[in-house]
């Protein structure tokens, strides 16, 4: 799997289109388990089995500690709800990859 992703790759993820041919094989059956471990909680049997067979035993458990660490990551910031500074934005803005979340802080009840 590849260390450094194009900003198209990241906005294929970002869309929804993991099953993309852009990804080789791996990559998408990697994305495919971490999409349903964090939208389900558990993969497929499906998808686990797809994944055993790309993945060792210790690759399966580091995925899904990096998937379970993101989980936890984005419940707490979508819970704090943190400022996001004018700078974080705009180098977001800059790097060409789109969010799909309005800009500036969020709006207050």
């Amino acid at each position: 799997m590849k260390a450094n992703y194009a900003v198209e790759d990241i906005q294929a993820v970002l869309d929804g289109r993991v099953q993309s041919p852009q990804f080789t094989e791996q990559e998408r059956i990697a994305l495919q388990y971490a999409e349903e471990v964090a939208r389900d909680v558990s993969p497929s049997f499906a998808t686990f089995a797809a994944l055993k067979k790309h993945f060792s035993d210790d690759q399966i458990v580091e995925l899904s500690a990096v998937v379970g660490l993101w989980c936890m990551w984005n419940r707490m910031v979508e819970t704090a709800k943190p400022d996001v500074e004018d700078e974080a934005t705009e180098v977001i803005a800059a790097s060409g990859v789109s969010l799909g979340l309005p800009a500036g802080p969020p709006k207050q009840d």
